[in-house]
């Protein structure tokens, strides 16, 4: 549960930023967990407790503010990052056992997490598109190996 966690942390800090074809410089970002799958059958039926999982980004220039939904209500995470001052607060809820981890933003990424970071590959389907607060989007997956 702590990989999968870690993972998609990781996955928040790293494809933040990567949002239109435009820079926008404050807004929402809302996504939901829809499929998730692994060959191996034992990361396979913890992955699919992340199905339904939900991810609110709010942001601005100088900080951001990520909400975690997942398990239907059983882990809550709140991660605010505040770039002027190199922070980063990380809210956990988990079936009711609180946890607050506060370090400097840039410290939070350790060299084995950014090594799996690249291996991660990220597919464009520009076939499938929908039309989101006047931007035409297209379809995005990412596979990790």
């Amino acid at each position: 549960m702590h990989k999968i966690t870690l993972f998609i942390f990781l996955s928040i800090l790293i494809f933040q930023p990567v949002f239109a074809q435009k820079t926008i410089n404050e807004g929402v970002v809302k996504m939901e967990i829809s499929d998730i799958s692994s060959n191996d059958p034992q990361t396979a039926s913890a992955l699919e407790m992340m199905k339904g999982s939900i991810f609110e980004i709010y942001f601005t220039e100088k900080e951001n503010l990520t909400l975690v939904n997942m398990m239907g209500g059983l882990m809550e995470m709140k991660i605010h990052v505040n770039d002027a001052d190199n922070v980063m607060n990380m809210y956990m809820d988990m079936m009711g056992q609180k946890y607050l981890v506060e370090s400097k933003a840039n410290e939070s990424i350790t060299a084995e997490q950014k090594e799996a970071a690249s291996k991660m590959k990220i597919e464009y389907d520009k076939n499938d598109t929908k039309e989101i607060a006047g931007y035409k989007c297209y379809k995005m997956k990412i596979t990790s190996p």
